[in-house]
């Protein structure tokens, strides 16, 4: 029997300029249309964003 491997991946993904609202907006808003982040077609990418998360 084969054991299976578990890794691990610690990524960096920056953050915003301050904590103010409107900087993490900012931040959100790119890091949320980015279509690696959130794995749906861009119109109900956006439209979950800018719609739900970020309105």
């Amino acid at each position: 029997m084969e054991q299976s491997k578990t890794g691990i991946l610690l990524v960096n993904l920056g953050s915003p300029d301050s904590y103010e609202p409107a900087d993490l907006k900012v931040y959100l808003r790119e890091f949320l249309t980015d279509k690696r982040v959130i794995d749906f077609p861009t119109p109900i990418r956006k439209a979950l964003v800018e719609g739900i998360i970020l309105p």
